[in-house]
């Protein structure tokens, strides 16, 4: 049975008016019935509300645990980052400090050769001034030679009568002998060492050993003259007046 009822009423107007007649009780028993389905409903569905909330909670700790192991992850990555970003810079003064070596080197190497190249060349030239040095002084002892040779009547002479002889010591060197000069042993040597590798030729020794300054202008007069005969001359007269 509806708890409502309508009830048709003619106004004094004449005009049909409807009006309503509740049920207090049935709709009454209704809103108890609608509320105990409702407490019902609450109550089947409280566990899964309770078990979706615990869900939720249980998600969002972790998710908590997830966000703080991201950025403890993103953190040391960040470190990583700035520990390779300096070992790249460390690589890369070391890669530029090994260019700047290698360019050093380069540099010295090019310079050393230069300088090889530099003394290669005056090595070369010192030893054309040599031999050309050599042919001179080869020419030089030849013309001693010849003029020994124009001379050689004399020498003989002085050999014989005044003890007089030339020997070679070595290479532009040759050594002069003298005996008859001292009076009380003819055999008694006096000997003059001449060194003929320059120009000027210079008197290496003398034995006994002569005054310097008389065997200095012995040996200026032969070098402007060249006449070896003249130098044995005053060589002797000079070993022969210290005896």
């Amino acid at each position: 049975m509806s708890s409502l009822a309508s009830i048709r009423t003619v106004s004094s107007e004449g005009v049909e008016v409807p009006s309503l007649i509740v049920n207090f009780g049935e709709l009454q028993n209704r809103m108890d019935n609608f509320r105990s389905q409702f407490d019902e409903y609450l109550s089947s569905n409280k566990e899964k509300i309770v078990e979706s909330k615990n869900e939720f909670n249980l998600t969002l700790s972790k998710n908590k645990e997830t966000e703080k192991s991201l950025l403890a992850e993103i953190e040391s990555l960040h470190q990583k980052d700035v520990e390779n970003a300096k070992l790249r810079a460390k690589e890369q003064e070391e890669l530029e400090e090994t260019n700047r070596a290698i360019r050093d080197y380069s540099l010295k190497r090019e310079q050393m050769t230069e300088t090889q190249k530099t003394l290669e060349k005056q090595i070369s030239e010192l030893r054309q001034s040599i031999l050309k040095m050599k042919e001179s002084h080869s020419k030089i002892k030849q013309t001693i030679i010849q003029e020994s040779s124009k001379n050689q009547p004399e020498l003989e002479l002085w050999e014989s009568t005044l003890g007089v002889s030339i020997e070679g010591v070595s290479d532009d060197v040759i050594g002069f002998k003298f005996t008859n000069i001292d009076p009380n042993a003819a055999d008694r040597e006096f000997s003059c060492v001449m060194d003929l590798s320059e120009r000027d030729y210079k008197v290496l020794s003398t034995s006994p050993a002569l005054n310097g300054l008389i065997v200095d202008q012995a040996l200026t007069s032969l070098n402007s003259s060249r006449k070896l005969s003249l130098f044995l001359r005053d060589i002797r007269k000079a070993f022969k007046d210290m005896v």
